[in-house]
């Protein structure tokens, strides 16, 4: 009897673990047209619109880069290298020329022209992944609890996290065409007043979803 207490009681632990669980979704506003395929034999180029809005943690933000570019540019190498030690393309290179803004301008003669001479010149790649649109933003989380005792006292506390998203869009340079698009989102809570290393872990959550996106297509996530 005693062995099957322990037992039960295991498994009525997971179970009030597991039913803790929440389903969110990292990847969103997915437009997609079609497949990249055979990514292992792919090569790839990497280009930016140097872009970003910060909502918050401008101090943070200030600390750890003299520049958005070079924000954007430590972005993009932790998308090349966390890329390529997952083999996510056989070959991925990356071209951050301001040149490569054209390619979130609204549409007019002028810019489609200008596109499809870029793309063209990227002719000695299959695809190429544009981040455009960064955004840095903060969420709070309150949480209320009761102190069981005498007084039975509600305690209301909060939980701050840094979040970070870039905007993807995917082109297949033989056909000159967009093919994929969507929103990469990374957060992380600020624990004992780590501002900056909440930011790290957000950005880089914020580029692995990315690719485990494009590796297999997921978006949700259990937190």
């Amino acid at each position: 009897m005693k062995k099957l207490s322990l037992f039960s009681i295991s498994i009525l632990s997971l179970l009030l673990f597991t039913s803790c669980l929440q389903t969110k979704y990292y990847i969103n506003n997915v437009v997609k047209t079609s497949d990249i395929k055979n990514t292992e034999s792919k090569s790839v180029l990497v280009t930016v619109t140097n872009n970003i809005e910060i909502d918050n943690f401008e101090n943070t933000f200030d600390k750890n880069y003299e520049s958005q570019e070079l924000f954007i540019a430590s972005y993009v190498n932790d998308f090349l290298a966390k890329g390529n030690s997952e083999r996510l393309f056989a070959n991925l290179n990356k071209d951050l020329d301001s040149k490569w803004s054209v390619l979130t301008r609204a549409y007019d003669p002028k810019t489609y022209a200008q596109k499809e001479s870029l793309l063209a010149s990227a002719k000695d790649q299959d695809y190429l992944i544009h981040f455009t649109n960064f955004k840095v933003s903060n969420r709070i989380d309150y949480m209320s609890s009761t102190d069981i005792g005498v007084s039975n006292v509600d305690e209301d506390s909060a939980e701050e996290y840094c979040v970070i998203k870039a905007k993807v869009i995917v082109y297949d340079v033989k056909s000159k065409t967009q093919i994929l698009e969507f929103m990469t989102i990374g957060e992380s809570n600020v624990f004992l007043l780590d501002f900056s290393g909440a930011f790290r872990e957000a950005k880089s959550k914020s580029v692995q979803h990315a690719i485990n996106f494009l590796k297999s297509g997921r978006r949700k996530y259990e937190i």
